[in-house]
């Protein structure tokens, strides 16, 4: 299937590990110049000299997405870069799992108001885009997490405040033709991700994890990065304000 991203430009936040990595790669590897943030300087430089073999622009700097001039500079000079933005995916994440004002203060300034602070300088991007060619595309990365509780959390807390914020761009910004989406991964498996490190310092914890799912087996980045592909692309321009989970039918809820 041809998603129609050659020629088209993406931001990508926490675009060098896991998910983001497999995001990056993908629209590249579909035609998309590419530009990606995250803290790490010396994964910058090597994600971005592995995009650029896919015959792509390729773009990147350390942002903590927390820190708002950051963050606000880096979509200014990645516009620069690329000519502009057609699509931004908000996957950094603080990762702040607890219940102290520290974890709740972190994940707020991440996950909330990063996307906030995005939102704000992107929109004129978004809106040039709709104009040049068409769609524009924001789309958040969440997690089942938002709506399976089992103690007061920072990461499940923001994460549905995650949720909510872009359903409310997605109607805000509907009439300008700039699609918001929101996509909830379940439990994905990447080795030097978070749930990989799990299986050697916390098997047993592991081992649990994977048994709650029905399919017996957890996800991979590329699965949520071919969604995130579809969900930005020409193709899916009626879709705006969805919440597409993608984890096995490991939660037990109806998204209706």
């Amino acid at each position: 299937m041809d998603l129609q991203l050659k020629g088209k430009t993406v931001v990508i936040t926490g675009g060098t590990r896991g998910i983001g990595a497999a995001m990056a790669e993908l629209f590249a590897r579909e035609g998309a110049d590419v530009a990606i943030c995250a803290r790490d300087a010396d994964r910058i430089a090597s994600t971005v000299t592995k995009l650029e073999t896919f015959g792509v622009k390729a773009f990147g700097a350390a942002v903590d997405v927390s820190d708002s001039a950051a963050l606000q500079d880096f979509i200014h000079k990645a516009a620069e870069t690329l000519d502009g933005i057609d699509m931004y995916v908000a996957n950094a994440s603080s990762m702040a799992q607890g219940n102290s004002e520290a974890h709740w203060r972190a994940g707020f300034e991440s996950d909330v108001l990063g996307v906030v602070r995005a939102a704000e300088v992107l929109i004129p991007y978004l809106e040039a885009a709709v104009s040049r060619k068409g769609d524009a595309s924001f789309l958040t990365i969440s997690s089942m997490a938002a709506t399976q509780v089992a103690a007061a959390n920072a990461y499940s807390g923001m994460k549905a405040a995650l949720t909510n914020l872009t359903k409310g761009l997605s109607r805000e910004y509907a009439s300008k033709k700039i699609r918001f989406n929101t996509i909830s991964p379940g439990v994905i498996y990447d080795e030097d991700g978070s749930v990989g490190r799990l299986r050697t310092t916390n098997p047993d914890f592991y081992n649990a994890l994977l048994e709650m799912n029905p399919l017996g087996r957890m996800g991979v980045p590329d699965e949520v990065a071919a969604m995130a592909a579809f969900l930005s692309s020409p193709l899916s321009t009626f879709t705006t304000g969805a919440n597409i989970i993608i984890d096995g039918s490991m939660s037990t809820r109806v998204n209706f």
